[in-house]
């Protein structure tokens, strides 16, 4: 698949629909405090052929950390407070649930936004091959994972290589 025209966005649509992308991601999420959308940008990125070092993945943390705190992280925390079987029972409370989840969804969209247009793509190296793209993926994953915690790397890992496998098939589709 074509990624360089794709908008991030647009990309992680079509991304994360593949399985195991929405599973890993979520346990790099949940288990590994590693955000999503970072994740999936490693990924973007990687197609426009650029490689995320550690001060890039530093300063993007920090352009969407208030984001992140102030208005995603509450939307889901509120989000998957609703799935509580009491409410999830009562239609007035579904529909609530489901219109915080689109709230939700909207602002990661607007978080990838801001990455997105943070990003430099002057230095980038258009026409490279599949090869090339999951090599600046794999690249960019590890400088990310590097700024984790020590604990759980082998799980990380693990969840890291299941979407390297998962990005090499999505291009070549």
């Amino acid at each position: 698949m074509e990624t360089e025209g794709l908008s991030f966005w647009d990309f992680s649509l079509a991304f994360y629909e593949r399985p195991p992308v929405a599973q890993a991601c979520l346990a790099l999420q949940d288990d590994h405090g590693q955000d999503v959308n970072m994740v999936l940008f490693c990924f973007w990125a990687a197609g426009h052929g650029k490689v995320l070092q550690a001060a890039d993945l530093e300063k993007l943390v920090h352009l969407i950390a208030p984001w992140q705190e102030h208005v995603v992280q509450p939307l889901r925390e509120v989000r998957r407070w609703m799935k509580r079987p009491e409410l999830l029972q009562r239609e007035d409370s579904a529909s609530l649930r489901e219109a915080i989840k689109q709230n939700e969804l909207e602002a990661e969209r607007l978080q990838q936004t801001f990455l997105q247009d943070a990003l430099d793509l002057s230095g980038g190296k258009p026409g490279l091959s599949d090869k090339k793209k999951a090599a600046c993926a794999a690249a960019s994953l590890e400088a990310l994972f590097s700024s984790g915690a020590p604990t759980g790397a082998e799980e990380r890992g693990k969840l890291g290589d299941g979407l390297l496998q998962a990005y090499r098939d999505f291009l070549q589709s």
